[in-house]
């Protein structure tokens, strides 16, 4: 009896010469991996039957088989998207512990360049953007107690333009950490018009990029400035939008964004930081995956309904058999020749 897609093959004898046939004539039971004529692989399940000289072998296309290690490898996808996500949300808060102090900084630095002596620079931090705020405001404190001495104001100007020139190089260091990240990342103000980029989002969007709005590389209909219309109110939660964008040249690209507010030292929101990535072949591959789950799920159901047809035609004859073997054994006790021979043509036709 052999299970196969091929009707004709079943309940005859089954002439190929392999290592599942052999073992299963010489009264083994076992599972083996095969290569047929065409070179895909199949798994051959094999056993003899009970109290009879039959034996079942089932062959499953190895694509079948083995589909398992399928599902994990989606999984492992899976998963690993979810770790990538964190990393870029994470990544997201960590640019703007640098950025905002740094835009605090250059704002009151300007109004203490204007004249505005009183001001008093409150960063906190032990790192280098704490110890330049504390600089700035002994710098301020002294020029304000130091205005009646020329000689000292001198002194204090020159200190001023090194703290101003130790800012730009602080400034001009963080840029090139932004600029090294592999991520999009994207500054616009108020009016959604792109006003700084690192150098993955020059080579996805172009060198143009600086002064459009957002919308102009938005790709068909888009609820994206709805999304993220909380954080220009001052929201400061992450948000996470997808939106499909042109590239620079001219594919339209699905990019997953992660959207900050920024805001100057008196709270009032200036724009929104954001970074990107493209996951235009991630969510191909999850509709891979749905299609393959479907279909799946369709051959798991034509597999039962098979199953049930096998299980409920071999039923009947077996019966049949099983119940004339034992008025068989009653009509040889008996040595009715008769019954013997209609027995026997019972069992034949079954």
């Amino acid at each position: 009896i052999i299970a196969y897609n091929d009707p004709s093959l079943l309940l005859t004898t089954f002439s190929e010469d392999n290592a599942a046939i052999s073992r299963l004539i010489s009264g083994q039971s076992g599972v083996i991996e095969t290569t047929d004529n065409k070179g895909k692989s199949n798994l051959i399940g094999f056993a003899p039957v009970v109290d009879l000289p039959w034996g079942i072998m089932i062959v499953t296309p190895g694509s079948t088989a083995f589909a398992i290690l399928n599902t994990l490898t989606q999984r492992a996808i899976l998963f690993g998207g979810l770790i990538l996500l964190a990393a870029c949300i994470l990544g997201v808060f960590m640019l703007l512990g640098i950025i905002r102090p740094l835009q605090h900084l250059v704002q009151e630095t300007k109004e203490i360049g204007g004249g505005n002596l009183d001001l008093k620079v409150e960063i906190g931090g032990n790192d280098e953007i704490g110890d330049l705020s504390r600089s700035f405001s002994d710098m301020t404190a002294k020029l304000k107690n130091t205005m009646v001495s020329r000689d000292e104001l001198t002194a204090e100007v020159i200190e001023r333009k090194l703290a101003e020139q130790n800012l730009q190089s602080l400034t001009t260091y963080q840029g090139e950490l932004l600029a090294a990240i592999p991520d999009i990342v994207m500054e616009v103000d108020n009016n959604k018009i792109y006003t700084w980029t690192n150098q993955a989002g020059l080579e996805f969007f172009g060198d143009d990029v600086i002064g459009k709005e957002a919308s102009f590389y938005f790709e068909g209909e888009q609820d994206t400035y709805n999304a993220v219309k909380p954080l220009f109110g001052g929201e400061e939660n992450t948000f996470y939008v997808e939106s499909w964008q042109r590239r620079k040249d001219g594919q339209k690209r699905l990019l997953a964004w992660w959207c900050r507010v920024l805001k100057d030292n008196r709270g009032n929101v200036t724009g929104a930081l954001s970074s990107a990535q493209d996951i235009t072949e991630r969510r191909r591959m999850e509709e891979e995956k749905e299609n393959f789950t479907k279909e799946l799920a369709e051959k798991n159901t034509e597999l039962e309904r098979f199953t049930y047809t096998v299980s409920h035609d071999l039923k009947s004859p077996l019966v049949t058999i099983k119940t004339f073997l034992g008025y068989l054994k009653q009509d040889i006790t008996v040595s009715d020749e008769g019954r013997i021979e209609k027995d026997m043509s019972f069992i034949n036709g079954a």
